[in-house]
């Protein structure tokens, strides 16, 4: 489970590197789409907080069971 949680986290470092160079692209190109694109990022990203915070309730409840 440590491997998967690890994982997400990375995911969610190079997510939000993404993201930052995407926003920061639509911004200079005074793209109109910049604000939906801003949105999505941030569900991306929540999803991702809650894929690592379910990860970390599973952990939790595995080792309360033993």
């Amino acid at each position: 489970m440590e491997e998967i949680k690890e994982a997400l986290e990375n995911i969610r470092e190079r997510v939000r590197d993404n993201s930052l160079s995407l926003l920061n692209d639509a911004v200079y190109r005074g793209n109109e789409d910049a604000k939906k694109l801003e949105r999505q990022c941030a569900k991306i990203s929540r999803a991702i907080d809650k894929a690592i915070y379910e990860c970390n309730n599973l952990e939790k409840m595995s080792e309360s069971s033993d």
